[in-house]
């Protein structure tokens, strides 16, 4: 009746003339139809557990007691860069321009020593610049709103030009909201009229000095080919794009850096080969090369089903290596390597963003990447940038290292101990990073990351709930680390001192744990969170014997702390 059927005859009638039979004989095939489905896919599950079981093994590094014992010299070590402080992603231009997201991005150059902001859809239609088709005027308020507020702050661009949708994802082939932000532009010659227009009027506005220091970068989106061309044209190349921006800059700015393509390696590589040939023969050669990487493997059907989730341990230097092997292949390898996005997911509401498990893939991850890469770009700054309707909880699964009410998260911390590393790399291995600092210090970063469990793989990367973390990982296993440094000075005495973020310190899903997550939250409790959520800080004394000093680092699953060792002034 709420359908406009008087009786259920009329409604019997109706169905018949369109489907050849009753709703009720309908009903029962239909149901059939998805006891099949459901037989089918309990089928392809039992499949993939098995694979995935072949794959996933616990490491052997450890012994059966948890146990290493690692001895090592301090007075060996080497200089090198810390290339993970160099950019963080924050978002479009046009996120920029909300006082929220300019205060998150200052608290993240501040507190972490950020140099570059990547921010990208520099022409978008939501800053009303040009209408796409009209050519010689332009309105720049909005941008140099942008720009003033960078400049002003010592923070340097780094302009992704590439087209890409205004998006937020659950997971993989999952969006929570998507809407097309970029310019239309009719034709090629009125986008290179805007972009042509854009660098003199940004060389005029803040001096060719300031914008020799920004980074320009001609990226290509492999996940939404079909709206992702700068411009209509039927011989569209993605190569002429680059051209031209090399030449239009080179011209004006020639110290200022250019490269591209910042897009999946698996996905299409052939792509990156002939952009790296068509550099070879315009000799125009990127000053650096970007790539993106999370931890996904590209559907392998017609249908082009979504990426899914890798298994893989080591997915990140397996991408690297092959970064490397395709640059050498091709003449490319004197080039920079940038990896521009990186994270261990996609989705913006998989609450292990918000977990300490975060902050240890971080911190392992470093340490197997270290200085195979020349720019480490986190994915990403703020969760401000992927609010929605459903963003209501004191944390919500975003990627950011900090929250939308700006708490600090492991993967800010992770990022902290990794900026107070010393200076001089003596050692890294499975579970820790050994440094020494200029003033005779050591620094350490010890680490205790723990891999998925079979389930994590079974479930939608949203679907995890803050209450069953624990459920997707292999183990729930401490860690005890026997750390014995030679060659120290005889008989002195050192303080070591222990900051640490674990489940039971400074992690904000689980102090939000202790609120039942509640998503009502008044301000002061918010304002407690932000205040909670430090590192546990710890002080012990102990000297050294024949030079040697014995160093007893326990850490708990996730857990991961810096150790500051300086000799006792007495």
């Amino acid at each position: 009746m709420d359908c406009g059927f008087s009786y259920t005859s009329a409604l019997d009638k109706v169905f018949r003339e369109n489907y050849g039979m009753s709703p009720s004989e309908y009903r029962n095939i239909m149901q059939e139809k998805v006891r099949s489905e459901l037989k089918q896919e309990e089928v392809l599950r039992l499949e993939l557990r098995e694979q995935l079981q072949e794959q996933i093994s616990i490491p052997e590094e450890i012994s059966a007691n948890g146990q290493e014992i690692v001895e090592i010299s301090v007075q060996e070590g080497r200089l090198y860069e810390k290339h993970w402080k160099q950019a963080v992603n924050i978002g479009s231009v046009h996120d920029l321009t909300l006082a929220n997201v300019q205060y998150h991005l200052l608290c993240l150059t501040e507190q972490l020593g950020f140099t570059y902001a990547r921010i990208w859809s520099v022409f978008s239609k939501r800053l009303m610049i040009c209408d796409g088709s009209s050519i010689g005027t332009y309105n720049y308020n909005a941008l140099d709103s942008v720009f003033d507020f960078l400049v002003s702050h010592h923070i340097v661009p780094d302009l992704d030009f590439g087209r890409r949708p205004s998006t937020a994802v659950r997971s993989a082939g999952d969006v929570i909201y998507y809407e097309d932000e970029g310019i239309y532009f009719r034709s090629r010659r009125a986008w290179e009229a805007l972009f042509a227009d854009f660098i003199d009027h940004v060389v005029r506005r803040y001096g060719k000095e300031e914008v020799s220091r920004w980074i320009f970068e001609i990226s290509r989106d492999p996940v939404h080919e079909e709206s992702g061309n700068y411009y209509e044209d039927p011989d569209y190349d993605i190569c002429n794009v680059y051209w031209f921006v090399y030449q239009t800059i080179k011209a004006v700015v020639p110290k200022a850096r250019i490269g591209g393509l910042a897009g999946i390696p698996d996905a299409n590589p052939k792509v990156y080969e002939y952009f790296f040939r068509f550099c070879q023969e315009k000799d125009c050669r990127p000053d650096f090369v970007s790539f993106v990487i999370f931890p996904y493997i590209p559907g392998q059907t017609e249908d082009k089903k979504p990426y899914i989730r890798s298994p893989e341990r080591n997915y990140e230097t397996q991408q690297i290596a092959k970064m490397h092997q395709m640059m050498e292949r091709t003449g490319m390898a004197q080039c920079a390597l940038h990896i521009v996005e990186w994270n261990n997911t996609v989705s913006n509401r998989n609450y292990l963003n918000d977990s300490c498990f975060r902050g240890a893939y971080i911190c392992k991850k470093v340490a197997e990447i270290w200085d195979s890469v020349d720019m480490l770009c986190i994915w990403m700054g703020s969760d401000w940038v992927s609010s929605y309707y459903d963003s209501f909880g004191a944390a919500n699964g975003g990627s950011g290292l900090l929250t939308k009410d700006g708490i600090r998260k492991p993967a800010f911390y992770a990022f902290r101990f990794l900026n107070l590393l010393g200076s001089r790399l003596i050692t890294i291995g499975e579970h820790y990073i050994v440094t020494k600092s200029q003033s005779g210090s050591y620094r350490i970063l010890c680490f205790n990351f723990n891999w998925y469990s079979v389930s994590y793989f079974l479930k939608a990367e949203n679907s995890i709930r803050p209450q069953e973390m624990q459920a997707v990982f292999l183990q729930n296993q401490s860690v005890t680390v026997n750390l014995i440094l030679n060659d120290v000075e005889d008989e002195a005495a050192y303080v070591v001192k222990k900051r640490s973020i674990s489940q039971k310190n400074g992690s904000i899903l689980d102090e939000w744990g202790k609120f039942q997550y509640e998503t009502n939250l008044e301000r002061a409790d918010v304002k407690y969170l932000q205040e909670i959520c430090i590192p546990h800080l710890s002080m012990e004394k102990r000297k050294a014997e024949k030079r040697k000093l014995h160093l007893h680092l326990k850490l708990e699953t996730h857990e991961f702390a810096l150790y500051h060792i300086y000799k006792e002034n007495r």
